[in-house]
Protein backbone atom coordinates (compact mmCIF):
# COMPACT_ATOMS: atom_id res chain seq x y z
CA UNK A 1 0.00 0.00 0.00
CA UNK A 2 2.91 2.96 0.77
CA UNK A 3 4.31 1.48 -2.48
CA UNK A 4 1.32 2.39 -4.94
CA UNK A 5 0.79 5.27 -2.65
CA UNK A 6 4.01 6.82 -3.21
CA UNK A 7 3.92 5.93 -6.66
CA UNK A 8 0.36 8.46 -6.74
CA UNK A 9 2.21 10.89 -4.94
CA UNK A 10 5.10 10.81 -7.32
CA UNK A 11 2.60 11.09 -10.78
CA UNK A 12 0.59 13.93 -8.77
CA UNK A 13 3.05 15.82 -6.96
CA UNK A 14 6.01 15.41 -9.06
CA UNK A 15 8.82 16.64 -6.86
CA UNK A 16 11.80 17.96 -6.89
CA UNK A 17 13.25 16.23 -4.67
CA UNK A 18 12.69 12.93 -3.34
CA UNK A 19 9.63 12.15 -0.97
CA UNK A 20 10.81 8.96 0.62
CA UNK A 21 14.22 7.36 1.30
CA UNK A 22 14.71 3.53 1.33
CA UNK A 23 16.92 2.50 4.34
CA UNK A 24 18.10 -0.59 6.11
CA UNK A 25 14.99 0.19 8.71
CA UNK A 26 12.72 1.32 6.29
CA UNK A 27 10.85 3.57 4.09
CA UNK A 28 11.87 7.12 5.52
CA UNK A 29 9.82 10.37 4.67
CA UNK A 30 12.15 13.13 4.01
CA UNK A 31 10.30 15.46 1.43
CA UNK A 32 6.80 14.81 2.33
CA UNK A 33 4.58 16.24 4.85
CA UNK A 34 0.51 16.14 5.47
CA UNK A 35 -1.72 13.19 5.00
CA UNK A 36 -1.16 10.37 3.01
CA UNK A 37 -3.92 7.32 2.30
CA UNK A 38 -2.81 4.10 2.33
CA UNK A 39 -5.75 2.24 1.71
CA UNK A 40 -9.69 2.39 2.90
CA UNK A 41 -8.85 2.07 6.59
CA UNK A 42 -5.25 3.78 6.91
CA UNK A 43 -3.97 7.45 7.01
CA UNK A 44 -0.78 7.98 7.43
CA UNK A 45 0.06 11.16 8.31
CA UNK A 46 3.35 13.01 8.27
CA UNK A 47 4.17 15.63 10.40
CA UNK A 48 7.89 17.77 10.07
CA UNK A 49 9.97 18.09 13.24
CA UNK A 50 9.34 21.74 14.41
CA UNK A 51 9.66 23.64 17.75
CA UNK A 52 7.41 23.92 20.61
CA UNK A 53 5.71 26.71 19.81
CA UNK A 54 5.35 26.11 15.98
CA UNK A 55 2.18 26.08 14.20
CA UNK A 56 3.13 23.87 11.27
CA UNK A 57 -0.22 23.62 9.68
CA UNK A 58 -0.75 27.05 9.74
CA UNK A 59 2.55 27.99 8.44
CA UNK A 60 2.40 25.59 5.74
CA UNK A 61 -1.39 26.68 4.68
CA UNK A 62 0.02 29.98 4.36
CA UNK A 63 2.51 29.31 1.90
CA UNK A 64 0.62 26.91 -0.45
CA UNK A 65 -2.73 29.02 -0.46
CA UNK A 66 -1.81 31.45 -3.01
CA UNK A 67 -3.60 35.32 -2.23
CA UNK A 68 -5.39 37.80 -4.48
CA UNK A 69 -6.89 41.00 -3.25
CA UNK A 70 -7.06 39.44 0.03
CA UNK A 71 -8.09 42.13 2.42
CA UNK A 72 -5.80 42.00 5.97
CA UNK A 73 -8.83 41.99 8.53
CA UNK A 74 -9.81 38.44 6.45
CA UNK A 75 -6.92 36.54 6.37
CA UNK A 76 -6.33 34.89 9.42
CA UNK A 77 -9.96 34.86 10.93
CA UNK A 78 -10.19 30.98 11.29
CA UNK A 79 -6.68 30.46 12.53
CA UNK A 80 -7.25 29.56 16.20
CA UNK A 81 -9.82 27.16 15.02
CA UNK A 82 -7.56 25.18 12.54
CA UNK A 83 -7.01 21.24 14.00
CA UNK A 84 -3.89 20.02 13.49
CA UNK A 85 -4.45 18.65 9.83
CA UNK A 86 -4.11 20.59 6.88
CA UNK A 87 -7.29 19.40 5.18
CA UNK A 88 -9.36 20.42 8.42
CA UNK A 89 -6.96 23.74 8.29
CA UNK A 90 -8.34 24.25 4.52
CA UNK A 91 -11.74 23.14 5.14
CA UNK A 92 -11.98 25.56 7.91
CA UNK A 93 -10.55 28.64 5.90
CA UNK A 94 -12.47 27.68 2.98
CA UNK A 95 -16.14 27.66 4.60
CA UNK A 96 -15.25 31.14 5.88
CA UNK A 97 -13.94 32.47 2.82
CA UNK A 98 -17.32 31.12 0.64
CA UNK A 99 -19.61 32.33 3.35
CA UNK A 100 -18.29 35.72 3.24
CA UNK A 101 -18.15 35.96 -1.15
CA UNK A 102 -21.62 34.27 -1.07
CA UNK A 103 -22.91 36.88 1.58
CA UNK A 104 -21.57 40.21 0.14
CA UNK A 105 -22.07 39.08 -3.38
CA UNK A 106 -24.56 36.07 -4.06
CA UNK A 107 -23.63 33.29 -6.56
CA UNK A 108 -21.83 33.76 -9.05
CA UNK A 109 -24.07 34.13 -12.38
CA UNK A 110 -23.60 33.86 -16.11
CA UNK A 111 -25.05 34.96 -19.06
CA UNK A 112 -25.24 31.85 -21.62
CA UNK A 113 -27.56 30.46 -24.41
CA UNK A 114 -30.19 27.96 -24.39
CA UNK A 115 -33.11 26.20 -26.00
CA UNK A 116 -36.71 26.21 -24.89
CA UNK A 117 -40.09 26.25 -25.65
CA UNK A 118 -42.28 28.67 -24.54
CA UNK A 119 -45.42 30.10 -24.29
CA UNK A 120 -44.50 33.90 -25.22
CA UNK A 121 -41.64 34.76 -27.80
CA UNK A 122 -39.15 35.70 -25.13
CA UNK A 123 -36.34 34.81 -27.12
CA UNK A 124 -34.92 34.27 -30.89
CA UNK A 125 -37.73 32.59 -32.69
CA UNK A 126 -36.47 29.11 -34.55
CA UNK A 127 -37.87 29.33 -37.77
CA UNK A 128 -37.53 25.88 -39.12
CA UNK A 129 -38.93 24.26 -36.30
CA UNK A 130 -41.26 26.36 -35.26
CA UNK A 131 -43.22 26.22 -39.29
CA UNK A 132 -42.66 22.42 -38.94
CA UNK A 133 -45.15 22.51 -35.77
CA UNK A 134 -47.29 24.43 -36.99
CA UNK A 135 -49.34 21.50 -38.53
CA UNK A 136 -50.06 19.78 -35.08
CA UNK A 137 -51.15 22.65 -33.38
CA UNK A 138 -48.57 23.35 -31.19
CA UNK A 139 -48.52 26.59 -29.21
CA UNK A 140 -45.45 27.41 -28.04
CA UNK A 141 -42.87 29.04 -29.12
CA UNK A 142 -39.52 26.97 -30.21
CA UNK A 143 -36.82 29.87 -29.21
CA UNK A 144 -32.72 30.15 -28.14
CA UNK A 145 -32.42 32.70 -25.67
CA UNK A 146 -30.19 34.28 -23.14
CA UNK A 147 -30.38 33.49 -19.28
CA UNK A 148 -28.45 34.36 -16.19
CA UNK A 149 -28.20 31.92 -14.08
CA UNK A 150 -25.66 29.98 -10.96
CA UNK A 151 -25.09 26.90 -13.79
CA UNK A 152 -21.86 27.46 -14.32
CA UNK A 153 -17.98 25.54 -14.41
CA UNK A 154 -17.13 28.27 -11.42
CA UNK A 155 -20.05 27.60 -9.17
CA UNK A 156 -19.54 23.74 -10.02
CA UNK A 157 -16.17 23.81 -9.29
CA UNK A 158 -16.55 25.69 -5.42
CA UNK A 159 -18.98 23.41 -5.23
CA UNK A 160 -17.41 20.28 -5.50
CA UNK A 161 -14.49 22.01 -3.31
CA UNK A 162 -16.59 22.23 -0.54
CA UNK A 163 -18.15 18.58 -0.85
CA UNK A 164 -14.54 17.56 -0.74
CA UNK A 165 -13.18 19.05 1.92
CA UNK A 166 -16.82 18.40 4.09
CA UNK A 167 -15.59 14.56 3.54
CA UNK A 168 -12.54 15.20 5.60
CA UNK A 169 -13.23 17.28 8.62
CA UNK A 170 -14.01 15.41 11.88
CA UNK A 171 -16.09 18.44 12.61
CA UNK A 172 -19.58 18.26 12.34
CA UNK A 173 -20.73 21.66 12.51
CA UNK A 174 -18.39 22.81 9.72
CA UNK A 175 -18.88 19.44 7.70
CA UNK A 176 -22.46 20.87 7.65
CA UNK A 177 -21.94 24.45 6.75
CA UNK A 178 -19.66 23.12 3.74
CA UNK A 179 -22.75 21.03 2.47
CA UNK A 180 -25.07 23.95 2.62
CA UNK A 181 -22.36 25.79 0.97
CA UNK A 182 -22.37 23.57 -2.07
CA UNK A 183 -25.86 24.12 -2.55
CA UNK A 184 -26.14 27.47 -1.66
CA UNK A 185 -23.72 28.47 -4.15
CA UNK A 186 -25.94 26.68 -6.94
CA UNK A 187 -29.23 27.25 -5.58
CA UNK A 188 -32.16 25.37 -7.13
CA UNK A 189 -29.64 22.97 -9.18
CA UNK A 190 -28.88 19.25 -9.33
CA UNK A 191 -25.64 18.64 -7.51
CA UNK A 192 -22.18 18.74 -9.39
CA UNK A 193 -21.86 14.99 -10.37
CA UNK A 194 -18.04 16.03 -13.11
CA UNK A 195 -16.92 19.27 -14.76
CA UNK A 196 -13.86 20.36 -17.28
CA UNK A 197 -11.19 20.40 -14.66
CA UNK A 198 -9.49 23.32 -17.11
CA UNK A 199 -11.42 25.76 -15.33
CA UNK A 200 -9.58 24.92 -12.06
CA UNK A 201 -6.30 26.59 -13.38
CA UNK A 202 -8.69 29.86 -15.38
CA UNK A 203 -8.84 33.31 -13.16
CA UNK A 204 -11.54 34.47 -11.87
CA UNK A 205 -13.69 37.40 -13.83
CA UNK A 206 -13.00 40.98 -12.26
CA UNK A 207 -16.54 40.90 -11.43
CA UNK A 208 -16.47 38.35 -9.10
CA UNK A 209 -13.49 39.24 -7.18
CA UNK A 210 -14.73 39.23 -4.04
CA UNK A 211 -14.38 34.94 -4.62
CA UNK A 212 -10.65 35.74 -5.01
CA UNK A 213 -9.91 34.34 -2.20
CA UNK A 214 -12.30 30.88 -1.73
CA UNK A 215 -11.26 30.10 -5.17
CA UNK A 216 -7.92 29.79 -4.49
CA UNK A 217 -8.32 27.41 -2.04
CA UNK A 218 -10.45 25.63 -4.55
CA UNK A 219 -7.70 25.34 -6.97
CA UNK A 220 -5.90 23.96 -4.27
CA UNK A 221 -8.30 21.32 -3.32
CA UNK A 222 -9.55 20.31 -6.53
CA UNK A 223 -5.66 20.15 -7.64
CA UNK A 224 -4.52 17.73 -4.86
CA UNK A 225 -7.18 15.91 -4.14
CA UNK A 226 -6.91 14.00 -7.96
CA UNK A 227 -10.65 13.91 -8.73
CA UNK A 228 -12.73 11.85 -11.43
CA UNK A 229 -16.11 12.76 -10.58
CA UNK A 230 -18.04 13.35 -6.98
CA UNK A 231 -19.03 9.71 -6.77
CA UNK A 232 -16.84 6.69 -6.55
CA UNK A 233 -13.93 6.08 -4.69
CA UNK A 234 -12.73 9.59 -3.33
CA UNK A 235 -13.55 9.78 0.29
CA UNK A 236 -12.41 13.25 0.76
CA UNK A 237 -9.43 15.54 0.29
CA UNK A 238 -5.80 13.90 0.51
CA UNK A 239 -3.39 16.65 1.59
CA UNK A 240 0.36 16.20 0.82
CA UNK A 241 2.74 18.96 0.46
CA UNK A 242 6.88 18.91 -0.39
CA UNK A 243 8.22 21.05 2.17
CA UNK A 244 11.07 22.02 -0.09
CA UNK A 245 8.40 23.99 -2.31
CA UNK A 246 7.19 25.60 0.84
CA UNK A 247 10.82 26.67 1.54
CA UNK A 248 11.28 28.34 -2.05
CA UNK A 249 8.01 29.96 -1.61
CA UNK A 250 8.97 30.88 1.73
CA UNK A 251 12.49 32.51 0.46
CA UNK A 252 10.95 33.99 -3.29
CA UNK A 253 8.04 35.81 -0.57
CA UNK A 254 11.36 37.04 1.65
CA UNK A 255 13.39 38.04 -1.70
CA UNK A 256 11.15 40.03 -3.32
CA UNK A 257 10.46 42.45 0.07
CA UNK A 258 14.09 42.77 0.06
CA UNK A 259 13.97 44.11 -3.23
CA UNK A 260 11.06 46.72 -2.34
CA UNK A 261 12.83 47.31 0.87
CA UNK A 262 16.38 48.49 -1.75
CA UNK A 263 14.07 50.10 -4.05
CA UNK A 264 12.89 52.23 -1.50
CA UNK A 265 16.48 52.50 -0.48
CA UNK A 266 16.91 54.42 -4.07
CA UNK A 267 18.64 50.68 -4.88
CA UNK A 268 17.11 49.50 -8.70
CA UNK A 269 17.40 45.93 -7.80
CA UNK A 270 15.19 43.42 -9.73
CA UNK A 271 14.24 39.31 -8.19
CA UNK A 272 14.83 36.98 -11.22
CA UNK A 273 13.08 33.74 -10.18
CA UNK A 274 14.66 29.95 -11.31
CA UNK A 275 16.92 31.75 -13.85
CA UNK A 276 18.88 29.72 -16.09
CA UNK A 277 22.77 30.24 -15.94
CA UNK A 278 24.75 29.24 -18.66
CA UNK A 279 28.04 26.97 -17.60
CA UNK A 280 29.66 25.07 -20.63
CA UNK A 281 28.91 24.67 -23.73
CA UNK A 282 29.12 21.70 -25.54
CA UNK A 283 32.30 21.70 -28.38
CA UNK A 284 30.37 20.13 -31.29
CA UNK A 285 33.50 19.39 -33.01
CA UNK A 286 34.59 16.54 -30.70
CA UNK A 287 34.38 12.83 -31.73
CA UNK A 288 34.84 9.20 -30.36
CA UNK A 289 32.62 7.72 -27.79
CA UNK A 290 32.74 10.24 -24.96
CA UNK A 291 30.67 12.56 -27.15
CA UNK A 292 28.13 10.59 -24.70
CA UNK A 293 28.86 12.95 -21.94
CA UNK A 294 28.45 16.13 -24.22
CA UNK A 295 25.37 18.88 -23.45
CA UNK A 296 25.05 22.15 -22.28
CA UNK A 297 25.54 22.71 -18.42
CA UNK A 298 23.29 25.07 -16.28
CA UNK A 299 22.72 26.03 -12.92
CA UNK A 300 19.32 27.49 -11.82
CA UNK A 301 19.31 29.25 -8.41
CA UNK A 302 15.70 29.69 -6.51
CA UNK A 303 16.15 33.44 -6.61
CA UNK A 304 18.89 36.13 -8.07
CA UNK A 305 18.37 39.79 -7.26
CA UNK A 306 20.34 41.90 -10.19
CA UNK A 307 20.73 45.16 -10.14
CA UNK A 308 22.63 47.69 -12.79
CA UNK A 309 25.69 46.64 -13.10
CA UNK A 310 24.60 42.70 -12.75
CA UNK A 311 24.08 40.01 -10.09
CA UNK A 312 23.99 41.31 -6.50
CA UNK A 313 22.86 38.19 -4.72
CA UNK A 314 22.32 34.68 -5.63
CA UNK A 315 19.97 32.52 -2.91
CA UNK A 316 19.64 28.08 -3.00
CA UNK A 317 17.20 26.56 -0.67
CA UNK A 318 17.89 23.56 0.92
CA UNK A 319 15.28 21.74 2.57
CA UNK A 320 18.03 19.49 5.63
CA UNK A 321 19.24 20.18 8.87
CA UNK A 322 22.67 19.54 8.23
CA UNK A 323 24.17 18.28 11.47
CA UNK A 324 28.28 20.36 10.65
CA UNK A 325 30.35 20.79 7.52
CA UNK A 326 30.74 17.62 5.64
CA UNK A 327 26.81 17.65 5.10
CA UNK A 328 27.00 21.13 3.24
CA UNK A 329 29.78 20.21 1.07
CA UNK A 330 27.53 19.38 -2.35
CA UNK A 331 25.38 22.72 -1.30
CA UNK A 332 28.36 24.54 -0.67
CA UNK A 333 29.58 23.28 -4.53
CA UNK A 334 26.36 23.49 -6.04
CA UNK A 335 26.06 27.16 -4.38
CA UNK A 336 29.69 28.56 -5.33
CA UNK A 337 29.38 27.44 -8.62
CA UNK A 338 26.11 28.86 -9.73
CA UNK A 339 26.89 32.57 -8.10
CA UNK A 340 30.35 32.81 -9.84
CA UNK A 341 29.28 31.78 -13.20
CA UNK A 342 26.57 34.19 -12.51
CA UNK A 343 29.01 37.03 -11.47
CA UNK A 344 27.30 37.21 -8.09
CA UNK A 345 29.85 38.86 -5.41
CA UNK A 346 27.03 37.46 -2.46
CA UNK A 347 25.84 33.78 -2.57
CA UNK A 348 23.38 32.70 0.59
CA UNK A 349 22.69 29.37 1.30
CA UNK A 350 18.68 28.85 2.95
CA UNK A 351 17.60 26.68 5.42
CA UNK A 352 14.21 26.01 6.90
CA UNK A 353 15.23 26.15 11.09
CA UNK A 354 15.71 29.06 12.74
CA UNK A 355 19.54 30.32 13.15
CA UNK A 356 21.15 33.28 12.85
CA UNK A 357 23.58 33.87 9.74
CA UNK A 358 27.02 32.37 9.55
CA UNK A 359 29.33 33.69 7.41
CA UNK A 360 32.25 32.78 4.94
CA UNK A 361 34.79 35.50 3.41
CA UNK A 362 36.89 34.31 -0.20
CA UNK A 363 39.92 33.26 0.18
CA UNK A 364 41.00 34.90 -2.89
CA UNK A 365 40.08 37.12 -5.81
CA UNK A 366 39.96 34.78 -8.08
CA UNK A 367 36.51 34.46 -8.95
CA UNK A 368 33.24 37.23 -8.29
CA UNK A 369 32.05 35.74 -5.27
CA UNK A 370 33.57 37.54 -1.81
CA UNK A 371 30.68 36.85 0.85
CA UNK A 372 28.94 33.51 1.71
CA UNK A 373 26.38 33.27 4.18
CA UNK A 374 24.04 30.80 5.61
CA UNK A 375 20.66 31.40 6.97
CA UNK A 376 17.82 29.56 8.98
CA UNK A 377 14.19 31.68 7.62
CA UNK A 378 12.40 29.48 10.54
CA UNK A 379 9.64 28.02 7.76
CA UNK A 380 7.09 26.45 10.22
CA UNK A 381 7.41 29.31 12.24
CA UNK A 382 6.03 31.87 9.31
CA UNK A 383 3.08 33.49 9.59
CA UNK A 384 1.27 35.96 7.00
CA UNK A 385 0.16 38.20 9.63
CA UNK A 386 3.58 38.79 10.86
CA UNK A 387 4.87 37.86 7.13
CA UNK A 388 8.72 38.42 5.88
CA UNK A 389 9.82 41.65 7.69
CA UNK A 390 12.35 40.36 9.58
CA UNK A 391 13.34 38.13 7.53
CA UNK A 392 13.92 40.57 4.89
CA UNK A 393 15.52 43.07 7.06
CA UNK A 394 17.81 40.21 7.58
CA UNK A 395 18.88 39.08 4.16
CA UNK A 396 18.92 42.92 3.44
CA UNK A 397 21.75 43.91 5.79
CA UNK A 398 23.65 40.79 4.67
CA UNK A 399 23.59 41.76 0.91
CA UNK A 400 22.97 45.56 0.79
CA UNK A 401 26.27 47.32 -0.59
CA UNK A 402 28.54 48.88 2.13
CA UNK A 403 30.16 52.03 2.17
CA UNK A 404 33.31 52.43 0.39
CA UNK A 405 33.22 48.79 -0.63
CA UNK A 406 33.61 47.90 -3.97
CA UNK A 407 30.50 45.36 -5.33
CA UNK A 408 31.46 45.67 -9.04
CA UNK A 409 31.61 42.13 -10.47
CA UNK A 410 35.16 41.27 -11.93
CA UNK A 411 33.70 38.59 -13.99
CA UNK A 412 31.53 38.97 -16.34
CA UNK A 413 27.95 36.67 -17.02
CA UNK A 414 29.72 33.78 -18.38
CA UNK A 415 25.90 33.51 -20.36
CA UNK A 416 22.48 34.89 -20.88
CA UNK A 417 19.96 35.00 -17.90
CA UNK A 418 16.57 33.08 -19.00
CA UNK A 419 14.10 31.71 -17.79
CA UNK A 420 13.44 27.91 -17.52
CA UNK A 421 14.81 24.24 -16.17
CA UNK A 422 18.22 23.29 -15.57
CA UNK A 423 20.22 20.43 -15.74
Amino acid sequence: DLQQARTRLQDRLRPTLPMFDDTAKGIVPTNVVGTVGLNSRTVLSITPKVGEGDDWVGASLDLMVPERATLAGHRRAARTSIEKSLESGLAVIYRDRLERALRAEGPIEVMHSEFARSGSLDGQLDIERWVLSRPMRDFSFPVHRSVLDANNELTAALSLAAVLLARSVADGTVRSALMKLSRDIRPGLPEVVAFDPSVIGRPLPQQWSRYDEAWSIAQVVLTTSGFTSRHGSLAGVEVALEPWRLLEELLDRTVTEVVRQARMAGLDWHNRIHPVIDFLRPDTSGRGDLVRLLSPRTGEPENLIIGPSGAVASFEAKYSRPAGPRAIRGHMYQLLTTAAHAGSPCAVLVYPELAEPVHWRAANALTSVRDVYAVGLHLFGYSRDVGVAERSAMIFDLVRPRPGANHSNPLALAGPITQGSAS
